[in-house]
């Protein structure tokens, strides 16, 4: 059945069955970001970026350091992270030693030129941010983890396809912790989520990946925190950032020479483009009708360029009647490389129609 909307793919009508078992798990669970591209320039640099304090690698700051344009160090004391709004500008410590601690080197607390056993140090006591030591600490009550958070701002002239490039993280210690969450945003739009539950190696991970195209202004924040357990979850983290050629539907349009449009459907195959590029296909060459339908299962594949550019927005809809208005959002289940949707027994008539729904963004 060809759609009346060009961006829209039904999917026939399919018989009930009996629900199996399946996840309709929300985006923000753990996955990986997309492949890099074959060529950028650097544009930011976690270690090189961050600055010197003027007693020596080995001290405190005098107070008097800056970050390098476009940094900034966080934290959320006012609620979960993925609302900016949450977030609180760390501050240079000038505390030479913290005790238990021994010296230090340059960070970032929220504690300035207070003692780490300050009374009023907070839920935040142990977080901090330097070359050596990354961390998150405590509870936001009812909401989730304080986080440190490591924050960059598109500069002019830096925008374009941004990947994270070159990075480590590794704990510090092996014992008394669950693990560490690591999530990665785009303004306030989860890009990643490394949920590493009983992380306690000192081997290093790495968070490489696409960010997709982004513009003079908007910020990438990696956020840090404990899993669970806020002692011993101190880590080091380095990354770069780094840009390379826009990527995406307009040069994938030029890459296929592409005539007809968004809406257009260059091959006849009943599939326009845009639906095209976002599942992968080639819009110069026929195509069957795309989607797997398995264990009562619809599954649609991304195509690896919509994987890393983030420019499309997917939904599966469902209606019983095909009336141009009675189609709903499906609670699907989306990963970075396909949009499910597990179709639920005993609905009305025994049918369900369902369709891909594709949005440029």
């Amino acid at each position: 059945m060809k759609p009346s909307n060009p961006n829209q793919f039904h999917e026939p009508t399919k018989p009930i069955a009996p629900m199996k078992p399946s996840s309709l798990a929300a985006l923000g669970a753990s996955f990986l970001i997309g492949a890099l591209p074959a060529s950028a320039d650097v544009i930011a640099d976690f270690s090189a970026d961050f600055p010197s304090s003027t007693l020596g690698s080995g001290q405190p700051f005098s107070g008097t350091e800056t970050s390098a344009s476009g940094w900034q160090y966080l934290w959320n004391p006012n609620g979960v992270v993925g609302v900016s709004s949450n977030y609180q500008t760390l501050v240079p410590n000038t505390i030479a030693t913290w005790p238990g601690f021994g010296g230090v080197s340059p960070m970032f607390t929220n504690l300035g030129n207070k003692a780490f056993n300050s009374t009023d140090q907070g839920n935040f006591r142990f977080g901090r941010i330097s070359l050596t030591s990354i961390h998150g600490s405590g509870q936001v009550p009812g909401t989730g983890d304080y986080r440190a958070i490591v924050a960059y701002t598109i500069q002019a002239g830096e925008e374009g396809h941004i990947t994270i490039a070159n990075s480590t993280y590794a704990k510090l210690v092996t014992t008394a912790s669950n693990g560490v969450d690591i999530d990665i945003y785009v303004n306030d739009t989860l890009r990643s989520a490394f949920s590493m539950n009983g992380f306690n190696s000192l081997t290093a991970t790495d968070l490489d990946g696409s960010l997709g195209n982004l513009s003079v202004g908007d910020t990438v924040y990696i956020t840090i925190g404990d899993n669970n357990d806020p002692n011993n979850d101190a880590g080091v983290i380095d990354f770069q950032l780094e840009r390379g050629p826009a990527i995406g539907y307009g040069p994938w349009v030029t890459t296929y020479g592409v005539l007809e449009g968004e809406n257009g459907d260059d091959d006849k195959d009943g599939i326009s483009n845009l639906v095209e590029y976002a599942l992968g296909l080639d819009p110069k060459t026929s195509n069957p009708s795309p989607g797997t339908f398995m264990g009562n299962t619809l599954t649609f594949n991304k195509g690896a360029d919509v994987k890393e550019a983030y420019d499309v927005e997917f939904k599966i809809q469902t209606t019983i009647t095909l009336a141009t208005d009675s189609w709903t959002n499906a609670a699907a289940t989306e990963t970075l490389d396909t949009i499910s949707f597990t179709l639920p027994p005993n609905e009305a008539g025994g049918k369900l129609f369902a369709r891909l729904l594709v949005t440029k963004l």
